[in-house]
């Protein structure tokens, strides 16, 4: 009887033992947590010096290295980022895999007009070509969105193309994304009037010439479809122009038409552009039918 406490002391020292390595292994299993942003108060783009630069503006966290991933099709890409964690490409965040992911078509075109000046950031190994999103076109499944840094555009390719991917953590800070999405999505809308200018001229000369419009692209000659970046087609419809969105637009233009329509007061023509102020001249081609929302039409084409 005089020996248990001994044996007890020994039995309750050898639990404090084991518990201790249970709550060491426990504490080295433990998934790291990842760093959070960085800030300074003169840029935009905050290199971080762990591997990441933070965007101030969205709140996302970019990996530094944008050359770190290799070019794979889409489902690699995706794989690619989300297996990516502390001491690959440079990582010294404390992040684990799962922590990693690949843009948003979104989140591309929050950051990929500020990107035009590259050489005042401090990502470094940026590609003049595609990165993936994870964002997969909703109208087409077999194809996603790239952001294409050599053209300026976020556009749909093929899944099983090969593009770079660069991942980012975090997610678009809500209270500055409405502000920096308007602009961009007013910036894709102006692609598609620049495109159209030329048919303003075709247009207005045939009026001028033949005293009526042109019932399409045809009657002036234009025979060739016209596109480019953000912009599907821009159709001549009686004499009215209209701008289908499309081609890597933002999808609250995607789909959507900007109308250009004509009035004459017999001795001078004048465009209207959107729902801009009605001339006081008469109207000579087809009605205006322009549905994108007024918040994203330049100053003119607005009521």
């Amino acid at each position: 009887m005089n020996n248990h406490p001994h044996y007890l002391i020994g039995f309750v020292a050898t639990l404090a033992c084991l518990a201790g390595v249970v709550l060491g292994r426990g504490a080295l299993a433990a998934p790291p947590n990842a760093d959070p942003p960085c800030f300074d108060n003169g840029n935009r783009y905050v290199d971080c010096r762990n591997g990441t630069v933070t965007d101030t503006v969205t709140g996302l966290i970019w990996l530094k290295r944008a050359d770190c991933l290799e070019a794979r099709d889409y489902a690699a890409a995706n794989a690619q980022a989300a297996a990516l964690q502390e001491r690959r490409c440079g990582l010294r965040d404390g992040s684990s895999k799962g922590d990693w992911r690949l843009p948003t078509d979104a989140e591309w075109r929050a950051t990929l007009g500020p990107l035009g000046g590259l050489g005042s950031t401090p990502f470094v190994g940026v590609q003049a070509a595609p990165y993936w999103s994870v964002t997969t076109n909703v109208d087409r499944p077999d194809t996603a969105w790239v952001a294409d840094l050599q053209m300026g555009a976020v556009l749909t390719e093929g899944k099983t193309s090969l593009h770079f991917g660069w991942p980012v953590r975090g997610h678009l800070t809500a209270s500055t994304m409405p502000v920096s999405q308007s602009a961009a999505i007013r910036a894709e809308v102006n692609t598609g009037l620049a495109l159209a200018t030329p048919v303003q001229t075709v247009v207005t000369e045939y009026f001028l010439d033949q005293g009526t419009v042109p019932a399409n692209r045809a009657a002036v000659g234009l025979e060739d479809t016209i596109s480019g970046p953000y912009v599907q087609s821009v159709e001549i419809v009686n004499g009215r122009i209209d701008i289908l969105y499309g081609n890597g637009a933002n999808a609250q233009i995607a789909g959507r038409v900007l109308s250009l329509t004509l009035y004459s007061d017999g001795a001078t023509i004048t465009w209207r552009c959107g729902n801009g102020p009605e001339p006081s001249s008469t109207r000579v081609s087809a009605p205006n039918i322009t549905d994108v929302d007024n918040l994203y039409l330049p100053a003119q084409c607005q009521p």
